[in-house]
């Protein structure tokens, strides 16, 4: 079963951010592109095993049912709806 990827408005503009602060306040462009696309990659990888990840530790993540990941320093929270 393929699942799908909806970002959350609030993860929309975290992924700019993250870009925009490599970029510009960083000078690296390329170290900007490879961030994102790194990120990205690690996403769309949940599309076929999303439970492969465990639940947050915090308690009040966990209660959630949010699980996470993470792409070298860049935690990335997700939630995998079976309904």
């Amino acid at each position: 079963m393929e699942y799908s990827i909806r970002y959350s408005t609030n993860a929309e503009q975290s992924l700019i951010d993250i870009f925009d602060y490599i970029r510009n306040v960083l000078c690296n462009r390329y170290a900007a592109i490879s961030v994102i696309e790194g990120i990205f990659e690690t996403i769309n990888s949940l599309r076929f095993f999303p439970k492969k990840h465990g639940l947050c530790k915090e308690r009040f993540l966990s209660e959630r049912n949010i699980r996470s990941t993470r792409f070298k320093n860049y935690k990335i929270l997700y939630f995998v709806d079976d309904a």
